[in-house]
């Protein structure tokens, strides 16, 4: 039985900005930096607490070319 979320994904354009963001904003921690595997175009952030304990585990697709988010119909 699954308790609990894993961990949230969401998209960024910018990958300094995020890191910077996520790091000394929040305060959280730069987990794992890879490729997304299915995109090895995108870039794969992983921020979380120090220990990368599932559900505080965030992951960020970077891409240059993603554009800002639009309101959405609700």
């Amino acid at each position: 039985m699954i308790q609990g979320i894993h961990h949230i994904g969401t998209k960024a354009h910018d990958a300094t900005r995020t890191v910077d963001f996520y790091t000394r904003v929040l305060g959280l921690h730069l987990v794992k930096q890879t490729v997304r595997h299915d995109t090895v175009t995108d870039l794969a952030l992983f921020v979380g607490d120090r220990h990368a304990t599932p559900g505080t585990l965030l992951s960020i697709w970077v891409n240059p070319g993603y554009h800002d988010g639009a309101v959405g119909k609700g």
